[in-house]
């Protein structure tokens, strides 16, 4: 593609060139157009500021004055590979969703956990959780369950997995995907929002100013950095699932990160729907292929847990996933 030109009001572009269709004006007398793009070849002719061949002016412009809508579109369209139901299962509680409840009631900075996060366990109530839902899995009818299944390779993921096998009495394939781990918070894992506030107060006002999708922690991952490894998945790991039913054992962040790429969904909206109806453990997302694609059929359900003795549990609100 050629480069966007930034050209002066009543100035001619050279000759030899490719003009797109639009061009946008802003105001009159001698204020900015923003141009068409220019396919320049056997040329030096430059645009610099607002001017043309070294001229330059001056102006003022209202980023959302020019900037256009972007929308976006689910990453799979109609007959497309993919399986016939994907269901996107958060692992059970863990000891690290424990630890960060009791930081959190205690007003304290971090979480008493000295275990790294892809080794955090489940707790007692998380493998009672998991195995709840394995049982409702092998009570639906045949054609309905899983045919094989994609895990994270974290610890609590992997005992989710092996606790629903068990109880469901299900024998599935299974193969773990690193891309499906959760998202890495670097030098502020382990912390609450009080702690990074204490001591990391620039990283809490550089999130402040970047916003939560784009942030990205130092030694970390924003979350547009997980969208980006889910995007990988659906491009080449479950296009090889076509027709199949795949079970995927992920975390929080990931579930979201699919529905991103799955739905088209605008990562802020994402985002606020991540704060305001936050997935429980071991809660159930769904999708099934249909001739207009791939659609939503459940977001964050527990009726596999609530069918159980066991709790519907889920983290307070906390941005440091465990």
């Amino acid at each position: 593609m050629g480069a966007l030109r930034l050209v002066a009001k009543g100035a001619s572009p050279p000759d030899r060139r490719a003009p797109q269709p639009d061009t946008t004006s802003i105001g009159d007398s001698g204020e900015i157009l923003i141009a068409s793009a220019y396919f320049i070849r056997g040329t030096r002719w430059r645009s610099r500021g607002c001017g043309v061949a070294g001229r330059t002016r001056s102006a003022a412009v209202s980023v959302d004055r020019v900037l256009p809508e972007v929308p976006a579109e689910p990453a799979v369209r109609p007959g497309d590979p993919f399986p016939a139901a994907l269901w996107l299962l958060r692992h059970g509680e863990s000891e690290g969703n424990l630890a960060s409840e009791a930081a959190w009631a205690a007003g304290a900075e971090a979480l008493d956990l000295d275990t790294p996060d892809s080794q955090v366990p489940l707790s007692a109530r998380g493998r009672d959780q998991a195995g709840a839902v394995g049982r409702w899995l092998a009570g639906l009818p045949e054609s309905e369950r899983p045919t094989r299944v994609l895990v994270s390779p974290y610890r609590r993921a992997r005992e989710t997995l092996a606790s629903a096998l068990a109880s469901g009495g299900l024998d599935l394939p299974v193969t773990g995907d690193e891309r499906l781990r959760e998202r890495d918070l670097g030098v502020l894992d382990g912390l609450t929002g009080h702690g990074i506030l204490a001591r990391h107060p620039e990283e809490a006002e550089r999130r402040r100013r970047l916003g939560k999708v784009w942030y990205r922690p130092p030694g970390g991952e924003s979350w547009a950095d997980v969208v980006g490894r889910v995007r990988g998945v659906v491009a080449t790991a479950l296009p090889r699932h076509e027709g199949e039913r795949l079970l995927l054992v992920t975390h929080q962040a990931v579930v979201m990160a699919f529905r991103i790429v799955l739905e088209g969904l605008d990562p802020e909206e994402a985002v606020r729907i991540d704060h305001d109806d936050p997935q429980p453990n071991c809660a159930l997302t769904r999708y099934a292929t249909g001739p207009d694609g791939v659609r939503l059929v459940r977001y964050a359900d527990t009726a596999a847990v609530e069918a159980s003795t066991a709790a519907v549990t889920e983290e307070p609100g906390a941005d440091v996933p465990h």
